[in-house]
């Protein structure tokens, strides 16, 4: 069957726990942060970040180096960076980003936090989310999470072409909930060494993530978030359906 997800293969991984020596440099980063100030700079590490320090991803190595060298990457604090590169398969993913023409642009006073826009390939985020993660690691996390929302927008190729206004709610429905899956499927970013737990954030998304790490149906997934969102989010799904234009 063809998923309907259209999002790239990702490692998914139990949860460790907090300073576990076996997660990698993650569990690194947060034994020596005690969780809470995680701002270094890239030097830290001088290198890539190998999950098996016996084998190499040279992939993996190749989007790290084009990173940490990208102009584009440079405008994400270093807290930031260093999030992303813990990940090897958003390491990968943000490179073919920037590789495709893709931006990120600061933006003092932005009225979302970030928004994706599709006709520039331009991650817009607000600057006040990008000062707040110098500083503490907490919202260096958010700060990280909203990148991996936003490029979950961008990995949505589909044509917008809804011939009817439930069409169009349901076309903006399944864009959000792609953005939303990206992030769970990244939940070390915004969770760190905790994990997820099935009381966590967004409606209960958390759980049916937990339930996905069981079946491993990305599709299915996919569905019961849509199915959550409609049954707690009318008000939005009414709003989508406004925005039909014959």
């Amino acid at each position: 069957m063809t998923s309907t997800t259209n999002l790239p293969a990702v490692n998914v991984h139990p949860p460790k726990g907090e300073g576990s020596t076996s997660s990698g440099f993650w569990g690194s980063a947060l034994g020596m942060t005690n969780a809470k100030d995680f701002s270094g700079s890239l030097e830290d590490h001088e290198g890539p970040i190998e999950d098996d320090p016996g084998a190499v991803d040279q992939e993996y190595d190749d989007a790290y180096w084009h990173l940490v060298t990208n102009t584009e990457f440079l405008k994400l604090p270093l807290s930031v960076q260093n999030l992303v590169v813990s990940d090897h398969a958003l390491t990968k993913q943000v490179s073919e980003f920037f590789k495709d023409g893709g931006k990120i642009s600061v933006v003092d006073g932005l009225a979302r936090q970030a928004e994706y826009d599709v006709n520039t390939k331009t991650i817009r985020i607000r600057k006040s989310i990008l000062d707040d993660a110098e500083a503490n690691f907490e919202d260096a996390q958010y700060a990280a999470t909203t990148l991996i929302h936003e490029l979950g927008h961008y990995l949505d190729k589909r044509p917008y072409n809804p011939t009817s206004r439930d069409e169009t709610a349901e076309w903006y429905l399944h864009s959000e909930m792609l953005a939303g899956l990206y992030q769970l499927l990244h939940w070390q970013i915004s969770r760190g060494a905790t994990g997820v737990t099935a009381g966590d954030y967004n409606e209960g998304y958390t759980a049916m993530y937990l339930s996905y790490m069981s079946h491993g149906n990305l599709d299915q997934l996919l569905n019961e978030m849509k199915s959550q969102f409609r049954t707690h989010r009318g008000d939005q799904m009414e709003a989508w359906r406004n925005l039909y234009q014959p």
